[in-house]
């Protein structure tokens, strides 16, 4: 037997504790005088009996369960029979990462192959064989070795996931100590990258070829206006980009606002190419704002929306502390009455109630303030 989490069983030595409770009463007692103890010893010899067996009872069921508690936590599973001394383990990785959605051939997805294949891959063993499946959501059946039918079941349960594994946490997740591994995916950039495998481990990649598809995400959101004040008009960029070498013509795009649509616009994107876009945003808006950018592109689609925050602000409460005969330039800087709310003071007239709740204090000139 092997263990996910060997270090947990550290915690074995946790059996101690009511070994040691058990051992030591720690009840402290009472006297109590009797002129006559014939029938209470009596009495003291039957409960004594029945304590230590309840005593023994409760130490069992205390130590049983912190036993069982820390194997649950080690995650124990059973390594394949042997065959013959030469059979090794059979782990299959399938990628179910949202970009697995794009199609591999006419009207099949990628990952509708990648099941397909690790199917193939299971009726090429004896039927006594059994196999580590992975995949991202790292579900709690990788964990444990399953046989033909029970691989060829849960391979069947596979959907779509929006969890991301690099090719470092796939090597973490593989059990035993060497084997062959069945790498199904279509081999991201961002997810792959430069990785080690055991030597021990025979690792066979299993690339799935994504047909051209033409795709268009959100690149970036940004507002003309960096200072988001409440009340005021503004004007939202969205940045479109084409990764791909087709063209896409008529691209509706929406903009919606704590759930009500704000503007839509239609665009072309040039393949390998980036379009900005321009909404304007209603001056009512105050405080804190959700906001959804919505492209309707298919047939990559889990990218199709972009989620952003609009939290906005009252005005920027600026207060200078200005020496006599200082120049007025911190006044001419903040002097945007739409952006800043500014107040200047003499060293003598500094109104402290205001000072704690400025945004910025700027002393202008001043040695010593006098507080």
């Amino acid at each position: 037997m092997s263990f996910v989490n060997p270090y947990f069983l550290w915690a074995l030595g946790a059996l101690s504790i009511p070994i040691v409770i058990h051992l030591f009463n720690f009840r402290k007692t009472t006297k109590i005088f009797y002129s006559n103890t014939k029938f209470v010893k009596q009495v003291q010899q039957q409960t004594l009996q029945k304590r230590k067996i309840k005593q023994y009872l409760v130490l069992a069921s205390r130590l049983l369960f912190l036993f069982f508690l820390v194997i649950a936590f080690a995650q124990p599973y059973l390594s394949p029979k042997e065959n013959s001394g030469t059979q090794k383990n059979i782990a299959i990785y399938i990628d179910n990462s949202l970009s697995m959605s794009v199609p591999v051939a006419e009207k099949t997805r990628a990952l509708d192959e990648a099941i397909r294949m690790g199917q193939s891959i299971v009726s090429l063993f004896p039927p006594e064989t059994q196999y580590q499946l992975i995949t991202n959501d790292f579900a709690s059946y990788s964990n444990v070795l399953k046989t033909k039918t029970e691989v060829n079941d849960l391979l069947s349960q596979i959907r779509l996931s929006p969890i991301s594994r690099t090719a470092d946490d796939i090597k973490r997740k593989v059990i035993g100590p060497s084997g062959t591994l069945f790498w199904l995916s279509d081999f991201q950039k961002s997810t792959f990258g430069k990785t080690s495998i055991d030597s021990t481990w025979q690792v066979r990649l299993i690339p799935l070829y994504l047909e051209n598809q033409a795709n268009v995400h959100v690149d970036s959101v940004y507002l003309e206006n960096p200072f988001a004040i409440g009340g005021e008009k503004n004007s939202l960029r969205v940045v479109l980009q084409n990764t791909s070498s087709k063209s896409v013509e008529g691209l509706l795009v929406k903009l919606s606002i704590n759930g009500i649509q704000a503007g839509t616009a239609s665009v072309n994107v040039e393949a390998n190419n980036f379009v900005d876009l321009k909404f304007d945003v209603a001056s009512k808006l105050h405080g804190f704002n959700k906001g959804i950018i919505t492209i309707n592109d298919f047939p990559v689609s889990f990218d199709n929306q972009f989620f952003f925050t609009l939290n906005y602000s009252s005005k920027i409460k600026v207060m200078e502390v200005r020496a006599q005969g200082s120049a007025p330039y911190i006044e001419k800087v903040f002097g945007n009455k739409e952006t800043f709310f500014f107040q200047n003071y003499s060293p003598t007239n500094i109104n402290y109630s205001l000072l704690q709740t400025a945004d910025l204090v700027v002393v202008n000139g001043i040695d010593k303030l006098d507080v």
